[in-house]
């Protein structure tokens, strides 16, 4: 599982406790794009954080004058499959977001061990329609990607009634700005701060300070219209993908849960 080199100052490998605050800042400084943009953080500790969600993760990162600009990860769930995500590249390095792919996925390929399901899941929220358009365009050296499911996203209020379990002392969804002052005046909440929601898992209760409670189901499921109905909930889709090399076999069906994703 070596690394390798992408230019004459940009190199590729795998991420040690050592880059714990260069993921950090590179999950902080490279926002999900739309009407509110939004970072995926893992404060205080990145590694302590995504430890907690499998038996082993894997992260590749390129730096470039000891700085991180480029990083993806690997968790493998307790049901033995992994699932790929945290895809972030700085925008000053995007132009070699290709050449980034082709190495990283080699290295998490070589990550996969014996026990585990020959193949990956992740997901890709619909509307980001540059990463589909790349991902899914079968380019040489980069695996397949299946779409095998579309997930539906509910942003629910608390009082719908969810057990729910709150994962912000890890793993935080951060307000990074608006696109208009009618997402601003919707969410009623000031850039920098943390989305005050838990997953739904029924495990325990919402905690009182929490304002809604994630839920996704397939698009399929038979509550999905009674629930939009009855509580109007922000929606937001995305495509859940088995991702595999070029003649591997997949045997699903997909095991998953919200908070893993």
């Amino acid at each position: 599982m070596a690394g390798t080199t992408l230019t004459s100052q940009l190199t590729c490998g795998f991420a040690t406790d050592a880059d714990d605050a260069g993921l950090r800042v590179l999950l902080r400084e490279t926002p999900i794009g739309g009407a509110i943009r939004l970072s995926f953080e893992r404060e205080p500790s990145y590694f302590a954080s995504v430890r907690r969600e499998g038996s082993r993760h894997y992260t590749v990162c390129a730096r470039e004058a000891g700085q991180i600009v480029a990083m993806a990860s690997r968790t493998v769930w307790p049901t033995g499959v992994g699932y790929l995500h945290q895809l972030r590249i700085a925008p000053s390095h995007r132009h070699l977001t290709r050449q980034f792919l082709r190495v990283g996925f080699r290295m998490l390929r070589e990550s996969h061990a014996a026990d585990e399901a020959p193949y990956d899941v992740t997901t890709i929220v619909s509307d980001n329609h540059v990463a589909r358009r790349v991902l899914e365009a079968g380019l040489p050296g980069l695996p397949v990607y299946r779409p095998i499911e579309k997930i539906v996203t509910l942003l629910l209020p608390a009082r719908a009634g969810f057990g729910a379990r709150d994962l912000r002392e890890h793993k935080q969804v951060v307000v990074r700005g608006y696109d208009s002052i009618w997402a601003q005046l919707w969410l009623r909440l000031p850039v920098g701060s943390v989305l005050p929601i838990a997953y739904a898992d029924g495990s325990g209760n919402v905690p009182a300070d929490c304002r809604w409670v994630v839920l996704a189901l397939p698009a399929s499921h038979p509550q999905l219209s009674e629930l939009r109905r009855r509580y109007r909930p922000r929606v937001y889709e995305s495509q859940l993908y088995v991702v595999h090399e070029p003649g591997a076999p997949f045997d699903g069906p997909v095991r998953w849960e919200v908070a893993w994703l």
